[in-house]
């Protein structure tokens, strides 16, 4: 467009002259065109008969409007001269510092500074950077004083004598108002009832009333009777706790102890949530069904110690029948409570070792062949035995008799070794014995002396006759 507004400046938008001088024709476009914008231009214009007037506010640009006529109307500028004469006419109070010595009446004001008044009475709106009503030296006032980027605005009531008591407001916090005494101050609400639309708070905390609190609908801490159940996240009495009803009863007791009875003098704790865990007493046994019992310290019965993983391990311990041991054993003694059929202990898989019933009698039976049965002493091949079923043998090696011992053969007749001589003696009765001297003799002896002998020759001796073909 070419008029610009903003700054009241035309800009054409063809010259003729230069038109001319181009040789470009008069054209009923661009003749359109330039009327065009005289016309927009012009149609911008305040007209000064007020045909056109202002569509927004006219910024002067720091420039004056002069030679104002009189006002006449509500809407109508004033010169200089008429407000000074307004002001002249007074009494007027000052936008700041104003003090009132009578009453206040208005609709609006703005003050910049402090303002005080025995009394007064606006209809409208009233501003001011602090308010003191009725300041003096023998009487008490009220000021009212505007908040801060961090409290609101407050009312201070003062004592005479300027001593602040207290104030309502200066809060820091949105939807709050305080009601606070200064040191020394004391709340007090004489002849009339305190009533708030809100809640009430003490010291950041509400304050119970008959809206949100019914003292009978809840229980002292000591001796209160419920009608009802109970259920608490956490709680504390100072007494004990019961509920009883038809002979059984549920106490909890300042001691620490529970009691859980029934009518029939039985009882159950139930422990967690599903109702299958529990402690039940059946009148004579506790029961602990479906629940494992952990304790962290000894467990006793009867006074005795209860053995468990921590101080027995059964994989250490034979049980009393069929026990394969892995190692050797220790015992002072060791008896098989059965007897008869000779297979008590079983050495190896070799041979067993037991009683056959037959007084001061141990059977050894071989496993393979309970006919057979052989025992060998010491480190040495041979051993002594029968086998299937014969007599009594030694096998891998002889049969001796080792100096200072002896084999008997009934009550008289047995078999030794002389430790004097290495004479083998074999005595048949009192004083009555056959022996080898250990050289070349066989001798037999009868009371004490020697009465005949062979030797290796064959030659027979004797210390008396030798009669042939008599019965002795």
């Amino acid at each position: 467009m070419p008029f610009n507004g903003s700054n009241g400046t035309f800009n054409r938008l063809y010259s003729w002259t230069a038109d001319a001088a181009a040789n470009i024709k008069i054209l009923a476009s661009r003749m359109d065109a330039e009327m065009n914008g005289f016309a927009a231009g012009l149609s911008n214009c305040v007209t000064r008969d007020g045909q056109s007037p202002p569509s927004a506010d006219l910024p002067m640009g720091g420039k004056k409007l002069v030679n104002l006529g009189t006002p006449t109307t509500a809407g109508d500028a004033v010169t200089k001269a008429y407000a000074d004469a307004l002001v002249a006419g007074g009494p007027f109070a000052p936008l700041s510092g104003a003090a009132f010595t009578g009453a206040i009446s208005g609709t609006t004001a703005a003050f910049s500074g402090a303002l005080s008044a025995s009394t007064g009475a606006f209809t409208g709106a009233v501003s001011a950077a602090a308010f003191t009503a009725a300041n003096g030296g023998s009487n008490g006032y009220i000021q009212i004083i505007p908040g801060d980027a961090l409290h609101t605005g407050y009312v201070g009531l003062f004592a005479p004598g300027g001593v602040r008591q207290g104030f309502i407001g200066y809060a820091t916090t949105a939807g709050i108002i305080n009601y606070a005494s200064d040191t020394g101050a004391v709340h007090q609400f004489s002849g009339a009832v305190l009533n708030s639309t809100g809640g009430l708070q003490s010291n950041g905390s509400p304050v119970w009333h008959s809206g949100n609190f019914n003292p009978a609908n809840y229980a002292a801490l000591s001796g209160a009777t419920f009608s009802g159940g109970i259920a608490a996240a956490q709680g504390s009495f100072s007494g004990q706790v019961a509920v009883d009803a038809g002979g059984a009863q549920a106490l909890l007791a300042p001691s620490g102890d529970i009691t859980a009875r029934r009518a029939d003098g039985t009882g159950v704790i139930f422990l967690g949530n599903t109702g299958s865990r529990y402690l039940y007493y059946d009148g004579s046994v506790y029961q602990m069904p479906g629940a494992q019992l952990n304790v962290g310290g000894a467990v006793f019965a009867g006074g005795q110690r209860v053995w468990d993983a921590g101080n027995l391990n059964p994989a250490l311990y034979a049980p009393l029948s069929g026990a394969a041991f892995s190692g050797g054993i220790s015992a002072p003694t060791v008896q098989a409570t059965s007897d008869g059929a000779g297979t008590n202990f079983a050495v190896g898989n070799d041979v067993w070792i037991g009683d056959i019933n037959v007084g001061n009698t141990m059977s050894v039976r071989g496993q393979s062949d309970a006919t057979s049965g052989f025992i060998r002493f010491g480190s040495q091949t041979a051993s002594l035995g029968v086998g299937g079923g014969g007599d009594i043998g030694v096998v891998g090696g002889n049969f001796g008799v080792q100096s200072g011992y002896s084999v008997g053969f009934g009550a008289n007749v047995y078999m030794y070794r002389d430790n004097a001589t290495g004479a083998l003696r074999i005595n048949f009765a009192n004083n009555v014995y056959a022996y080898y001297d250990g050289s070349s003799k066989f001798i037999f002896a009868i009371g004490g002396g020697n009465k005949f002998s062979i030797d290796s020759s064959g030659t027979i001796r004797a210390a008396g006759n030798i009669i042939g073909n008599t019965t002795p």
